[in-house]
């Protein structure tokens, strides 16, 4: 059972991190996996590396999934200004 409530979470936190990165503000997407980075940051500096091998991938998964949503919005974006610059001709 907790294997189940590990991967709802786990899906739970890259639907969240893609949904972030479509939104305006991408900094705000940022926060999950810089936070996982420094939190992995300060387990080296505490000599206690028990929370780096599974930091780092983490951090990288979350940062993936915030990028494809930030290269979505983005063509999403260039699309919209694509289409009112046909408008305008």
């Amino acid at each position: 059972m907790r294997e189940f409530a590990v991967l709802f979470i786990s899906l739970a936190l890259l639907a969240l991190e893609y949904y972030l990165g479509t939104r305006r503000k991408p900094l705000l997407g940022a926060l999950l996996p810089g936070g996982i980075l420094l939190l992995a940051g300060l387990s080296i500096a505490l000599l206690d590396a028990s929370g780096l091998l599974p930091g780092i991938p983490c951090a990288a998964g979350l940062a993936a999934a915030w990028l494809i949503g930030r290269n979505k919005a983005t063509a999403a974006e260039k699309a919209e200004l694509e289409k009112m610059k046909a408008k305008d001709l």
